[in-house]
């Protein structure tokens, strides 16, 4: 009885959220069956938290402003790597120039990759 209420309860929260918070819950009801099959309970009590977190707070609204304040920092802190990449080659410091290069490179790709991860949501 108590898990058709919880399920209950799982589905009602499911249809309000949004298309957004929908596949969160997914997510995090498939990591609650992957951990109670593997029984990591503990891993479970977690998961059960986040879900009631989710359900009880998530809306794509605010979802999506995180992304966009994600992404802007993301931005700010590729100007500041890009910047150091620029003092580093002016001051010839060419045992540095690699690693800068490949921060500035690993925030394009995190970048890149919370732009579409974005678009994917305002799509929904």
């Amino acid at each position: 009885m108590k898990k058709v209420i919880a399920l209950s309860l799982i589905f009602s929260g499911f249809l309000a959220a949004g298309a957004i918070c929908d596949l969160k819950v997914q997510d995090v009801q498939n990591q609650i069956n992957e951990a109670t099959a593997h029984k990591r309970m503990q891993e479970v009590k977690g998961l059960q938290k986040a879900l009631k977190e989710l359900l009880d707070h998530c809306d794509d609204q605010s979802e999506i402003g995180e992304m966009q304040n994600k992404i802007k920092k993301i931005e700010f802190k590729l100007s500041e790597a890009e910047q150091k990449v620029l003092e580093i080659k002016k001051k010839g410091k060419l045992s540095k120039l690699k690693g800068a290069e490949r921060k500035v490179e690993t925030l394009k790709a995190e970048l890149l990759e919370r732009k579409e991860e974005l678009s994917k949501m305002q799509k929904l």
